[in-house]
């Protein structure tokens, strides 16, 4: 709460710059209610700040707020200034703002009402002041047994198909590679994908739990060292190495190293308060850039726009696209509103069955909303690169009660932040913060088989801090 006293005055200046600009860029004749847009973030932010103050206690509200300052503000700003430019390469894209604006708003507005009367909440603040020094740090060997196993697995996976290793990139690759490089390697992993299915998504599995479990281990590693010694500022550097070091080896979904590493980051923080309280704005602003840059780069934008005569132009063009397609903005939802469904029910068995892991083996030739909403979005078939917003899968299979499932997502979220904060063993904390960083952003970038895919991972690592919490206990 102390650091959101700091920025909550240049936020407004921002708030209140980005406001006016999008009121006298937008063309009313296109959507005369996207100035409501940013209005709506003021007000439910405003309403949440003023009855339920310690709620910026939060991780989870700090991200949601965060994230949403993007979704409702800047990115509706740049849109109208960069000619209304984004993804969607059919008038559905602006056939529907009004009721687009609205039906965001709408989810919003539930949010903030969550937020306000959430019990969770009130356990979060109470939970705020007891966390101290970890008593537990120590990896159990049941841990690294499991580490070893995942890793015989992933091995196993290469030698029966060595080209399952397209699946995987360094962050040097994406960061420098050229559109062609990109290119082709996105061939090579969507032709394994398609022929060797259950290798590649163990393999593919195998990959994202590495990228969680091994900085888990080595962090706790380090802090269970630096217990030994009684010191508090003792491996903080390395911790912070290990933490961007998350992020060297990628897979096609670049949210989940970003993600991993700010978990990290996030127990960092806990763990080294006193060394990093001068410094968590640095590091927000420092991760916030990186993040930002790694997505305009993997987009190809900046690529896009050098050389060109109009290039501040062509700049904010790539901009605004890329940001409208990463976190489900007002255009794309405009272009969910026009999905047709022949039948929802077989189109919502066939969601649930996308987003569980090697269900679709099994259960094949069902629709699916993100083919429908790429042919919207297109005007073609054969193209799935743009998800369904989560509000837009709320509204087409539950009706007014749209935000369903948004809400849904920030309950569990906060349910695993309170874990965290109880949890006193650091490789749980980080395992957890895994959970809350995806969650929190999760309603303004996944979709509905998309969350389901990663509550379906998040069981067994659930599972795996469970027992080890349990294991530590007894130890005690």
């Amino acid at each position: 709460m102390k650091y959101l006293s700091k920025i909550i005055m240049p936020g407004l200046l921002a708030y209140g710059v980005l406001l006016g600009l999008l009121c006298i860029y937008n063309d009313y004749s296109i959507s005369a209610l996207m100035p409501l847009a940013p209005i709506v973030y003021g007000l439910v932010f405003g309403f949440v700040y003023v009855k339920r103050r310690r709620a910026f206690d939060s991780i989870v509200v700090l991200m949601l707020f965060a994230i949403w300052f993007l979704r409702l503000v800047l990115i509706p700003c740049i849109y109208v200034m960069s000619g209304y430019t984004s993804n969607i390469q059919t008038s559905a894209g602006t056939d529907n703002l009004n009721m687009a604006v609205l039906l965001v708003g709408y989810e919003f507005i539930t949010v903030g009402i969550f937020l306000v009367t959430s019990r969770k909440i009130s356990v979060i603040c109470n939970t705020v002041q007891s966390e101290g020094v970890n008593s537990s740090n120590k990896t159990k060997q049941f841990v690294r047994i499991m580490v070893i196993a995942i890793i015989m697995v992933a091995i196993l996976c290469v030698l029966r198909n060595r080209s399952v290793l397209a699946a995987i990139s360094s962050i040097f690759e994406k960061l420098a590679g050229t559109t062609e490089s990109a290119i082709e390697r996105r061939r090579e992993f969507l032709w394994v994908r398609s022929n060797s299915r259950l290798v590649f998504q163990l393999f593919f599995n195998a990959v994202y739990y590495l990228q969680i479990l091994i900085p888990a281990s080595l962090i706790t590693f380090v802090i269970n060292k630096r217990n030994k010694v009684g010191s508090n500022t003792r491996g903080y550097f390395l911790c912070l190495l290990i933490a961007a070091s998350s992020v060297l080896i990628t897979t096609d979904n670049n949210i989940d190293s970003v993600c991993i590493m700010v978990a990290c980051l996030l127990v960092i923080i806990i763990s080294y308060r006193n060394t990093v309280a001068h410094k968590i704005p640095f590091l927000i602003g420092l991760v916030g850039l990186f993040i930002l840059y790694f997505l305009f780069t993997k987009a190809g934008t900046f690529a896009a726009t050098s050389g060109t005569n109009n290039s501040a132009g062509n700049a904010l063009e790539g901009i605004s696209a890329t940001l409208c397609a990463y976190f489900s903005a007002i255009p794309n939802v405009s272009a969910g509103l026009a999905m047709r469904y022949s039948n929802k029910l077989s189109t919502l068995f066939g969601d649930i069955v996308a987003g569980i892991p090697y269900m679709a083996a099994f259960f094949r030739g069902y629709p699916t909303s993100v083919t429908i909403y790429n042919e919207v979005v297109h005007g073609y078939t054969g193209v799935v690169n743009q998800i369904v917003p989560l509000i837009i899968s709320g509204y087409k299979f539950f009706g007014p009660f749209a935000p369903v499932l948004t809400v849904l997502t920030y309950c569990i979220a906060l349910n695993m932040e309170i874990k965290m904060r109880k949890s006193h063993v650091v490789f749980n904390q980080v395992l957890f913060a895994v959970f809350v960083v995806n969650l929190a952003i999760g309603p303004c970038i996944f979709g509905f088989p998309n969350t389901i895919k990663r509550l379906c991972h998040f069981v067994p690592l659930i599972i795996l801090a469970n027992i080890n919490e349990r294991v530590t206990l007894n130890e005690r």
